[in-house]
């Protein structure tokens, strides 16, 4: 069974290689998350206020939970090994799904936001 956050982390560095910086993968994976959080904290409790100390706290969590699993722990060099050797089919459905699912993160965040 495959673990979506390896995949999306492989798959996001697949994208940093393409522009030569695969250190800010976890960036990258941070925000989708922080913004997939503070996506579903805003429709669950209807509040966007920027002042909000759970919303903050949460996301340096989440910024520093991606960087200890992924970089501390040394699990990136598993992960990218692992999905290595996908196939075509694979790689193409795995893809789309990922590019789905960043602009769904964004345009909800956006949505939410505004």
């Amino acid at each position: 069974m495959i673990n979506p956050f390896d995949y999306l982390y492989y798959k996001l560095y697949k994208v940093a290689l393409c522009i030569n910086s695969p250190e800010i993968t976890g960036g990258w994976m941070s925000l989708l998350l922080s913004f997939n959080f503070f996506t579903i904290h805003e429709w669950l409790t209807g509040n966007t206020n920027p002042s909000n100390k759970l919303i903050y706290g949460v996301c340096i969590f989440i910024i520093t939970f991606v960087y200890m699993i992924y970089l501390i722990f040394k699990r990136e060099k598993k992960v990218i090994a692992k999905f290595k050797n996908e196939s075509t089919k694979s790689r193409e459905i795995g893809n789309l799904v990922v590019i789905c699912y960043v602009i769904f993160t964004i345009v909800s965040f956006i949505l939410v936001i505004k």
